[in-house]
């Protein structure tokens, strides 16, 4: 298509400022990236990892080879200590996937997902779960139940994180920030290019 002066001078226009806009955000992204880092523990080292009645000690959580893929029924246990130095007020950020999930510190149960909606016959979602840990959880220990409720529901668990719960929603936010932000600049893009089509063919007539 050949594009006229106006519609090449729009384009121009409307990609430059788009250009200026990324810059900007990146930088800022930047930031808020390192005052994330700051702020959330990746309790990623130390885990004992049991899985088909077998167990695997001092597991790096990130780097964990699983025996096979999840599939229906299959439960995974993992256990560790909760840094000492971690804030009174808490909470843990776990992703898990097509699984129910319950959650004790020493053998009190403080969160469970999933159950409910498995004995309705609905199908458990998957998604990001914020746990709440009790005051002095610091040094006590950590056991994680995954149970799939699906077949190939996932083969492996990503680093658990740790931060402050008054922090918590921001956090996450920040660390999803550029995918929100790639997601905002590649529609903008589309919408320049497809009015400048518009203006076109309203031209041409």
């Amino acid at each position: 298509m050949n594009l006229s002066k106006r519609q090449y001078n729009f384009i121009r226009i409307g990609v430059e400022m788009l250009v200026i806009l990324a810059a900007t955000a990146i930088v800022v992204l930047l930031v808020q990236r390192s005052h994330y880092l700051s702020t959330v523990h990746v309790y990623d080292e130390g885990w004992t990892v049991i899985q088909d009645n077998r167990i695997h000690r001092n597991v790096q959580l990130s780097q964990y080879e699983f025996a096979h893929i999840l599939n229906k029924g299959d439960t995974l246990l993992l256990q560790n200590i909760l840094p000492r130095d971690i804030e009174e007020r808490s909470s843990l950020s776990l992703l898990v996937y097509l699984s129910t999930v319950d959650v004790y510190v020493e053998n009190t149960k403080i969160y469970s997902y999933g159950h409910d909606i498995k004995d309705r016959g609905k199908m458990v979602g998957s998604g990001y779960h914020f746990i709440h840990l009790p005051e002095h959880a610091g040094g006590k220990r950590l056991t994680i139940v995954v149970t799939s409720c699906e077949d190939a529901a996932f083969s492996s668990i990503p680093a658990v994180t740790i931060m402050e719960s008054q922090s918590l929603l921001s956090a996450f936010a920040r660390e999803h920030a550029m995918v929100l932000f790639i997601s905002i600049f590649l529609t903008s893009l589309g919408c320049i290019l497809l009015m400048a089509a518009a203006f076109g063919a309203v031209m041409q007539n």
